[in-house]
């Protein structure tokens, strides 16, 4: 594997573990002290945490790499500003912030983050990130170079047999939503209904995620 790169900003600024471990993704695993592995962007990624940088290697390596990492963290975003303004209009925040600083949202792929989080109903991370992990090698693209699965597509998660065979990896009830909201994203227009959602406000996206089997308001608050 290639040397690492350097991503400058401080632990304040990002704090790896709470972010990839906290249950907002499934696919990130802790494999040594400050270190950890994971997939996204179609790429298998080591990301280890120093007190004023990120390390990161990415397999396949591109000329993106950085503004992959950082779309993905959401460095764009002034985290400090806002912890200084929610600070200032909610003490129980307050009193929390100086115990988590550096805590971000991160910027996931769609189709990802709700099928996942249909996986999360009645469940533990653990768990989910065992499920989440057995569909990609299940129907996911394997990532040239590693033993890692991208996220399936749309398109491979449509089909009676996938509820069956989601069933026998020990999906439950979940496998029906999974594959019923694959076909009624496939139905709605797939990647270009996605990337109409990004183009809505917050209400109207909302509604039309509401269309999707298995998504409710808890959900989407999620």
């Amino acid at each position: 594997m290639k040397e690492m790169r350097k991503l400058l900003c401080t632990r304040d600024q990002v704090n790896l573990k709470c972010v990839l471990l906290g249950g907002q993704c499934f696919r990130w695993k802790e494999t040594a002290p400050d270190e950890y592995s994971g997939v996204f962007a179609g790429g298998f990624w080591l990301l280890q945490q120093n007190d004023d940088h990120i390390a990161y290697k990415r397999l396949p390596s591109t000329n993106s790499d950085e503004e992959s990492l950082c779309n993905y963290l959401r460095m764009d975003e002034p985290l400090d500003l806002y912890y200084k303004e929610w600070s200032l209009c909610d003490p129980i925040f307050k009193k929390s912030a100086e115990r988590f600083k550096g805590i971000r949202m991160l910027k996931q792929e769609p189709v990802e983050n709700i099928l996942s989080f249909i996986c999360s109903s009645n469940n533990n991370i653990t768990r989910i990130s065992s499920m989440v992990e057995k569909m990609c090698t299940l129907y996911g693209k394997k990532i040239d170079g590693t033993n890692y699965y991208s996220f399936p597509t749309i398109e491979t998660l449509i089909g009676e047999k996938i509820e069956e065979d989601l069933k026998i990896a020990k999906f439950g009830y979940r496998a029906k939503f999974i594959r019923q909201t694959a076909e009624k994203m496939f139905e709605l227009g797939s990647d270009k209904w996605i990337e109409k959602l990004k183009n809505m406000d917050y209400d109207s996206a909302k509604k039309e995620l509401m269309l999707l089997p298995g998504v409710g308001p808890k959900k989407l608050f999620l």
